[in-house]
């Protein structure tokens, strides 16, 4: 799906009281292979926001597993992941046509903190 990414928010305790909540972002027109585009994720507290090209496309505020009271779990140490997915179950296996090799090319990663 070279028109789409997806922003995931895991949470929750060890498996299997561990939940996952987010969403699907799909470029209105082109593919993220066309130009660079800038992506973004603001943590504040009690959210985390998912921004593609300066304009916020998903924001998550709640969540349903075990796990502690507000601000859980936005009061916990989080990873972010950039990859690119090619097969498995969650967009499913890639067809015949699908060019190979793929690439993902990130510019530049940048972590700042407001004061």
């Amino acid at each position: 799906e070279p028109a789409s990414l997806w922003g995931t928010l895991p949470h929750g305790g060890p498996w299997p009281a561990n939940r996952s909540t987010g969403s699907q972002y799909r470029l209105p027109e082109g593919t993220f292979a066309d130009a660079f585009h800038t992506v973004g994720i603001e943590w504040e507290r009690g959210r985390i926001r998912w921004i593609v090209d300066g304009a916020v496309w998903q924001t998550q505020d709640a969540w349903s597993s075990e796990g502690g009271a507000f601000p859980a779990p936005f009061d916990q140490p989080f990873h972010v992941v950039l990859n690119l997915a090619v097969g498995g179950g969650f967009v499913g296996n890639p067809a015949g046509d699908t060019p190979f090799p793929a690439r993902f090319e990130v510019d530049w990663v940048r972590v700042s903190q407001r004061r």
